[in-house]
This record gives structure tokens, C-alpha cells and sequence, in this order.
């Protein structure tokens, strides 16, 4: 686990590589990250 969300807070194990946000699978559904619009980094 990478740490909490950073679109709805809760734990998340996934980074964006574009914005280097932290986002759970939850929040990244089909849109990539949904503060920058990039492409997640599993």
C-alpha cells in the first residue's frame, strides 16, 4: 500500500505516473487518475 487516496481517502496502492498522486482502484475505474487525467502506474 502506497497510502491513502487522493480522491476519496481511502487506502490506495496505486500512483499515477504523470501527476505522482496516489489513487486507489476504486477512483481509477477506466478514467486513469482523476486529479491530472494520466496514465496510472501499477
Amino acid at each position: 500500500m502506497l497510502g491513502i487516496c487522493a480522491v476519496c481517502g481511502k487506502p490506495a496502492k496505486l500512483r499515477c505516473k504523470v501527476c505522482g498522486a496516489v489513487v486507489c482502484e476504486n477512483c481509477i475505474l477506466s478514467y486513469g487518475c482523476k486529479l491530472c487525467k494520466g496514465i496510472i502506474n501499477y
